[in-house]
């Protein structure tokens, strides 16, 4: 019985960790935040209109510590992108109180293949996309690959 609880006790420590909260005002400390978070961390994001960020490709949340990305409720927080939009490759990453603006570009929000956790919105915004706002990429299987191009 002792040896169970050990198990769930460490279990508890570290799928259950607090992150550090990060408070962001430009766009170099914005990305320089996206490439060094970790499972848990919140990149609170203050008003303004940032550059596009690129998360790394290795830099997952997870399903009970996703990493969040932040506008200060209240405040105006837009993401320019163009093309293609944001590139999203990592797993289980919140967003929250975001206005996406695509500036005219074909989308705002790209889901890469290889993103198959979670990936959230809420509270945001999208606009300024010539086509959809948000791209779900499917996989390179196959010769043609399989290019999911809806959410929903």
């Amino acid at each position: 019985m002792i040896r169970y609880f050990y198990v769930f006790a460490f279990a508890v420590a570290v799928f259950s960790a607090q992150g550090r909260t990060i408070n962001v005002s430009n766009s170099s400390v914005l990305q320089s935040s996206t490439n060094a978070a970790l499972p848990g961390d919140t990149l609170l994001i203050a008003a303004g209109t940032y550059a596009p960020i690129a998360p790394p490709q290795s830099r997952d949340g997870n399903l009970l510590n996703p990493i969040v990305v932040r506008g200060v409720p209240g405040a105006t927080v837009n993401f320019m992108t163009t093309g293609e939009g944001l590139w999203h490759y990592p797993k289980h990453w919140i967003y929250e109180n975001i206005r996406f603006n695509a500036g005219g570009g074909v989308h705002s929000f790209h889901i890469k293949p290889g993103a198959k956790g979670y990936i959230t919105w809420r509270n945001c915004h999208w606009s300024n996309c010539t086509d959809k706002a948000i791209k779900v990429d499917g996989d390179f299987s196959g010769a043609a690959g399989n290019w999911t191009d809806y959410l929903l």
